[in-house]
């Protein structure tokens, strides 16, 4: 496991390029398909059309999505007196900031919690050793964005992240405006 976080952060894995998020999205529900039906989650999408690609880390992003997907569906492991729903859904928050978000019907975390699961060896779960969403705090914040989690403690969990910063040109044109008469 070790191996693999230092893997995210060594020379040369800084380099940043124009990513799909939607790609990388979907990529990782593809990955993981047949275990979410092992474990009796639907899958639901609400993925932006039109998003432009953003300036990242391909592997470091696809970590970050990959972490809060896997923690959605083990936050659903025990939830029986509700159907398990895991959201990911994108959207362009305006002009400049594009956010991923990744939602679960399970149990929830207790909100007094919310902010002490993004610290180093803190975990809700059991077996966890608590390093999955400081891994993923720390990537999101390197790339200039932020990570922010929202719960009732009752009806599942939401974690949502940002890039704020955007490649010049996406991969669609705008119309131009036309100023004046």
């Amino acid at each position: 496991m070790f191996d693999g976080i230092r893997s995210l952060f060594q020379r040369g894995a800084e380099k940043r390029q124009p990513v799909d998020v939607n790609d990388i999205a979907l990529e990782v529900l593809e990955g993981i398909s047949r275990e979410l039906t092992e474990r009796g989650v639907t899958s639901h999408t609400e993925l932006a059309q039109h998003l432009p690609l953003v300036e990242a880390n391909m592997n470091q992003l696809r970590e970050v999505i990959s972490n809060l997907v896997q923690n959605a569906m083990e936050a659903m492991d025990f939830t029986t007196d509700r159907q398990k729903i895991l959201t990911l859904k994108t959207k362009l928050q305006d002009r400049d900031t594009v956010m991923v978000e990744v939602q679960d019907t399970g149990p929830g975390i207790d909100p007094k919690r919310l902010n002490s699961v993004f610290e180093a060896f803190v975990s809700t779960k059991s077996y966890g050793i608590g390093l999955g969403l400081a891994l993923c705090r720390m990537i999101v914040e390197r790339h200039n964005g932020q990570l922010t989690g929202l719960s009732d403690g009752t009806s599942g969990a939401s974690f949502n992240f940002i890039f704020a910063r955007q490649i010049g040109a996406s991969r669609y044109r705008r119309p131009r405006l036309k100023v004046g008469p």
